[in-house]
């Protein structure tokens, strides 16, 4: 008869075998749940960005075919030297299109004929109104062609039919930041003459992103790479300038360390040559899955006893 305790020996080894059995298939699929997760997560956010930067570029493309068309409207204008049919359409336009704030179009110094320095027709939304009218501009004292929303247009076209965007400025009449999309007026011996020009208010654009934030501390950041600008960004802090020009480099890079937290950041180009960026804390992306894991570790403790 073999000894009870060589017995009890196998079945302490016994056992103990199975729990580092179990503890290393726990750990197995605690690492498998935790990369599936993490890419899942991942590609969650990536498709968010990229279903969003999609819807604006979408109103991208119809800004830039609006500028065009109001181009041609500014031809019209030009030649029929009446303004009666060019105001309907800029107002038209504006009422099917609330999505933009203004637009017109302007000439060149005595371009329009030779006796008018100064001519052009603006529609606009009139927030306190609630509705479009004309702008009511006194044409003798404003210098539009020394505004910098017009010479960044008119120094920039080249030909017919394309479209260039401004750095987001204070707009003169909606007192609010706005960036302008303008294409240029030619006659017809191809010489430019002037500028169309639909304004957007950076607002109506930031709002479309701010549903992007997926976590309590990720932030929003639009930004011009043409012009070194930061544009927007759901990012408060007292240093805020400071601080998103610090990582304004980075964002591209895909991570950056911010206040001495790690951010991951998920970016796409806009249409019109801007960049959003959405930056996540590391954290927070995947505290989710490190929950489970502290859980289902807990289960298996408490199993044991």
């Amino acid at each position: 008869m073999k000894p009870i305790h060589s017995i009890r020996t196998k079945i302490l080894a016994i056992t103990l075998i199975f729990w580092i059995f179990m503890g290393m298939l726990f750990l197995w699929y605690s690492i498998v749940t935790t990369i599936n997760y993490k890419r899942l997560r991942l590609d969650g956010i990536e498709k968010t960005v990229e279903f969003e930067t999609e819807k604006v570029n979408r109103t991208i493309g119809m800004i830039e075919r609006g500028a065009i068309s109001m181009s041609r409207n500014g031809l019209l204008y030009f030649k029929s030297q009446s303004s009666e049919i060019s105001e309907i359409s800029v107002l038209e336009y504006l009422r099917s299109f609330p999505t933009v704030s203004g637009c017109g179009f302007w000439f060149e110094p005595y371009a329009y004929n030779n006796d008018t320095l100064r001519a052009g027709i603006y529609g606009f939304y009139d927030k306190a109104m609630g509705e479009v009218r004309l702008g009511d501009f006194d044409m003798a004292g404003y210098d539009y062609h020394n505004e910098n929303w017009y010479r960044e247009i008119i120094d920039n076209i080249q030909v017919p039919y394309q479209v260039t965007w401004t750095k987001p400025y204070m707009g003169d009449i909606s007192l609010s930041l706005v960036t302008t999309a303008g294409a240029g007026i030619f006659d017809d011996d191809d010489r430019l003459i002037g500028v169309s020009n639909i304004d957007w208010e950076v607002d109506q654009m930031v709002n479309e992103f701010l549903a992007i934030k997926p976590t309590e501390n990720s932030f929003v950041v639009m930004c011009a790479p043409g012009h070194s600008l930061i544009i927007s960004s759901a990012f408060a802090t007292q240093d805020e300038n400071d601080l998103l020009n610090n990582i304004h480099q980075e964002l591209h890079s895909g991570s950056f360390t911010l206040n001495g937290a790690k951010y991951l950041s998920f970016s796409r180009n806009l249409d019109n040559g801007w960049l959003l960026s959405v930056p996540i804390p590391e954290k927070e992306i995947f505290a989710e899955v490190e929950s489970q894991n502290n859980r289902f570790s807990l289960i298996i403790v408490l199993q044991h006893f």
